[in-house]
């Protein structure tokens, strides 16, 4: 039985470095009034190597968005000054690249329909609050597929601003 349990910690912690070589290695634009919020996913997405802009309202989001690039926006949908929705249709409006961007809802309303109303606002996925980072993670192996960090032709996939 000993060397079973040996076999599988070393295959345990060769999982582990791994991963700990995977990077995601993109600018996220993370939109969300509440600091809590803001921190976890800030936190969760550097583990990944990834750049984050910290937008607190849609009206923030929207010029932010249109000074630089990113790969990915997590946007809360219930926000002061501008919300969410009103801020990806102005995204989307912008048109080209933008609206191929990835925009992925955040919200604490987990009732049926909330999804479908993201979507028919040009929103492509929806987690929901508190941040569940299992599922967080499941939504960015979607959409920004891992790059493993010590390979020189998939390591940095951040785009040139320009």
């Amino acid at each position: 039985n000993k060397p079973a349990l040996i076999t599988q910690r070393v295959l345990d912690t060769a999982k582990n470095i791994a991963a700990a070589r995977v990077t995601r290695n993109a600018r996220v634009l993370v939109v969300d009034d509440n600091i809590v919020n803001q921190k976890v996913a800030r936190r969760f997405l550097e583990r990944h190597a990834c750049e984050v802009v910290i937008a607190a309202d849609g009206a923030e989001a929207v010029r932010v968005y249109q000074e630089s690039h990113f790969a990915i926006v997590l946007m809360d949908v219930q926000m002061p000054i501008m919300d969410g929705f009103e801020a990806t249709q102005r995204i989307r409006a912008l048109g080209g690249i933008h609206q191929a961007t990835p925009i992925i809802a955040l919200t604490a309303d987990a009732m049926s329909g909330v999804i479908e109303r993201c979507l028919a606002n040009g929103m492509n996925d929806c987690l929901t609050k508190p941040i569940d980072v299992t599922r967080l993670d499941e939504v960015l192996d979607k959409f920004l597929p891992a790059r493993d960090a010590d390979d020189p032709a998939t390591g940095d996939r951040r785009m040139a601003v320009g």
